[in-house]
């Protein structure tokens, strides 16, 4: 049995889990040599902030990166897809996909004094309707936050019913918690001031309350776990949505996170198209990647018409400066572009340079050499 060691933690591992290019932006499906399970387990985090959570989720569905789940519809993906009834002051969460129609996620929203279920798809209600009579039967949790490591603990709210009064408390547990209710907090979005509780279904099919507050998002459930008591009939407050044509994108996401998962796809790349480059010293980057903690400068760049120039591909640009590497990551087409600057690695003759192509609707890479770039041009 082949034994292979990490390069990121030095421990021997036997499976090789992790792709020399994230597969959810499009990339082939090869594997690395010399990164181990947990260090694969622990880079699906960073990937969140960077393809999950930030602007290039947007892209990557607007793009149409397949979604591995079957018969699923490709909605395009960002933290907060919002879209506001200006005539009632009400803000609805919405899916938005193929070619920029919008529908209704399943949610129940409180207005005014009452609570009202809203959704464009039967199915979909009827999902989150069983999913909350689920939670108020068996969990009643709403998380507050998840562990940012393994041996991290999770916060929580456990809320108890007990005739027919309501408690809450604050908790947390080092086991995982399922089903539960997760909050996310939009405070700072520009329709906070008309945004008011709500449970939906994210497109995961999970349970989130959205609120502009902790102690919002409790006193919603608090008064929903009392309406819901006894059997009730929730109603849609309209059928018809007075929004004014926007949809309203917001993103929460973790910048360093995301510079950290740029850094480690650069390594990756790195470490598998120049296999003598590993005999250079990357501990800074390697921290880095790891742990956030090793200053490591990166700098956002604009789109380059010649680099950038092919469609549906992202490119990794490696141009050598003397003894300094310039490693440049360009993702849909230059829609999101870093580069950073390796010293002291020496892989290219002075001034020479590389471009790894990824081709995310075939799902292929490729690496060319300087008159291969050159000569695309010309045809």
């Amino acid at each position: 049995m082949n034994k292979y060691k990490c390069f990121y933690c030095s421990e021997n591992y036997i499976k090789n889990t992790e792709h020399v290019f994230p597969d959810g932006l499009g990339g082939q499906n090869i594997y690395m040599s010399c990164v181990c399970e947990k260090c694969n387990h622990d880079f699906s985090k960073l990937e969140g902030e960077l393809y999950r959570k930030g602007i290039a989720n947007l892209m990557r569905s607007v793009a149409g990166i397949s979604s591995k789940k079957k018969h699923s519809r490709n909605y395009f993906k960002a933290q907060t897809l919002l879209s506001f009834d200006e005539l009632n002051k009400i803000v609805y969460e919405v899916n938005q996909y193929d070619d920029f129609k919008i529908e209704l996620k399943p949610q129940i929203i409180e207005i005014g004094l009452k609570f009202h279920i809203e959704g464009t798809l039967k199915e979909d209600i009827y999902q989150l309707t069983d999913k909350v009579k689920k939670w108020k039967k068996n969990n009643l949790k709403m998380i507050l936050k998840f562990p940012e490591k393994d041996d991290d603990c999770t916060s929580y709210v456990q809320f108890q019913i007990k005739e027919n009064l309501i408690s809450s408390e604050t908790l947390k547990s080092s086991s995982r918690i399922n089903k539960a209710v997760i909050l996310d907090v939009l405070d700072s979005h520009e329709l906070s001031p008309y945004l008011k509780p709500r449970i939906f279904l994210d497109n995961e099919k999970n349970l989130i309350i959205r609120a502009i507050s902790v102690v919002d998002a409790v006193r919603f459930l608090k008064k929903f776990l009392i309406f819901t008591s006894r059997p009730v009939n929730i109603n849609s407050y309209s059928k018809i949505v007075n929004d004014n044509g926007i949809v309203y994108v917001g993103f929460n996401f973790d910048l360093l996170k995301a510079e950290r998962a740029m850094a480690k796809i650069i390594l990756n790349c790195l470490l598998h198209y120049f296999p003598n480059s590993i005999n250079f010293n990357f501990d800074k980057f390697k921290s880095f990647v790891k742990n956030g903690e090793t200053h490591v400068i990166g700098e956002i760049e604009r789109k380059d018409d010649l680099i950038d120039s092919l469609e549906d591909t992202h490119n990794i640009f490696f141009h050598q400066y003397g003894d300094n590497l310039k490693v440049r990551l360009s993702l849909f087409n230059g829609g999101v572009c870093y580069s950073f600057i390796m010293e002291d690695v020496n892989i290219l003759d002075n001034m020479d340079y590389k471009r790894l192509i990824i081709d995310f609707k075939k799902k292929e890479n490729k690496i060319q050499d300087k008159n291969a770039f050159l000569m695309s041009f010309n045809k």
